[in-house]
């Protein structure tokens, strides 16, 4: 594993690189605060040279979820800072997380429709963070064939323009 100076992932670049799946910025902080190859960054990841070379360019945008769990994995990262689960949650009761999820995104939509969450500058990025981290949890614990039934069940809607 690749130790980064702990200051390193307390940076404001780096943690919304991390939330927005910018590995490209996070592996150039990377190989500059630690002085590291990508050879380096390929063996302690587990993943190819060339492949942490398509990531690092921003030649490969959407790694995949092994990827990116390697890479958290390898370079020290914790993976809750991109929008993964810590190992200790691996067991989590999927119909618990699923409720969870709905409930969460129910009622931040809810909250922010009805007015009754007084909206600062400040809290929008939060409101706008907890869907994309709880969708990109539920796609972690939740295989898409299972949600094909219930997405198939509701008729296609036009949204008026």
């Amino acid at each position: 594993m690749i130790k980064l100076p702990p200051e390193v992932l307390d940076r404001t670049d780096v943690r919304q690189a991390l939330r927005a799946g910018d590995w490209a910025t996070v592996l150039q902080v990377v190989t500059a605060e630690a002085r590291v190859s990508q050879t380096e960054i390929a063996q302690a990841v587990g993943i190819s040279q060339p492949h942490v070379s398509r990531l690092l360019s921003g030649r490969s945008r959407d790694p995949g979820l092994r990827t990116v769990r390697a890479l958290c994995d390898g370079l020290g990262i914790p993976r809750s800072l991109a929008g993964l689960l810590d190992e200790q949650e691996d067991d989590t009761n999927r119909r618990q997380f699923v409720a969870a999820a709905a409930a969460a995104t129910g009622v931040t939509l809810i909250g922010t429709a009805a007015g009754d969450v007084p909206l600062e500058s400040r809290d929008d990025e939060q409101l706008l963070t907890i869907p994309s981290t709880t969708y990109r949890r539920l796609e972690q614990r939740l295989p898409a064939r299972s949600l094909l039934p219930p997405v198939s069940a509701h008729p296609p809607t036009r949204i008026a323009e």
